[in-house]
């Protein structure tokens, strides 16, 4: 879905049987673009804020740091890459991570592509029970990163992987749950562009059946001039 999204449509890959001695003119109206452009624009147009609901100057005091914490770690363009992935792909994640002692917030926020992400749910309970991303170690092996609520785990070859110098299999990390947090589209996560892709593939095909027709009457005019 997500190369759908940035152009790459069937209607570039069409091929003509009537008149093949012209190229087809493949033409693509790129509304699965528009459509999310949209959906991102109406949704996550203006930045979100927190707002307490206690009339306690104290609280106000800590909601008001945790929105310049917010401000700080670019909340408002970690939420546009998020919906943009939740509109395009169906689902969407959101990390925090620590940052050093002596930077001016204490974390960090980013948007992890759901291409190599995904979150392991509870079979019973539907509780989130682990995050995993797929990543590469600086030789281009293969290797997964999984967090729970408490460590971070490296499995690599079907095997628990050293994480640090120490060969410590585990570390601990202070969040007190897990990092990553799954924002899906839907309950079944489905995008808003795949419940109109038909449509879409029809308009595209239209406008490239009209540009051949065009083509194909210029080129015959040109013959008999």
């Amino acid at each position: 879905a997500y190369d759908y999204y940035k152009g790459d449509q069937p209607a570039l890959y069409r091929t003509k049987v009537i008149h093949d001695d012209l190229p087809p003119v493949n033409v693509v109206e790129n509304h699965a673009w528009e459509i999310v452009r949209f959906k991102v624009g109406q949704t996550y147009g203006e930045p979100m804020q927190y707002n307490s609901v206690k009339d306690d100057d104290k609280t106000n005091e800590y909601v008001d740091k945790l929105n310049g914490y917010m401000r700080a770690a670019n909340k408002a363009v970690v939420d546009i890459t998020s919906g943009t992935w939740q509109s395009s792909v169906g689902t969407s994640f959101k990390a925090v991570q620590l940052k050093d002692a002596g930077s001016l917030i204490p974390f960090r926020l980013v948007a992890p592509t759901p291409m190599n992400s995904f979150v392991i749910y509870s079979r019973y309970t539907e509780e989130p029970m682990m995050a995993v991303q797929e990543l590469k170690d600086a030789n281009g092996n293969q290797y997964y990163l999984c967090s729970t609520d408490r460590c971070e785990y490296r499995i690599q070859g079907g095997k628990l992987m050293s994480l640090d110098e120490e060969g410590k299999v585990e570390r601990l990390h202070t969040f007190g749950q897990i990092p990553i947090v799954e924002f899906p589209n839907n309950s079944e996560r489905i995008s808003d562009i795949e419940l109109v892709i038909t449509m879409l593939d029809a308009i595209n095909n239209m406008q490239s059946n009209r540009m051949d027709a065009i083509d194909q009457f210029v080129q015959s005019c040109v013959k008999f001039i």
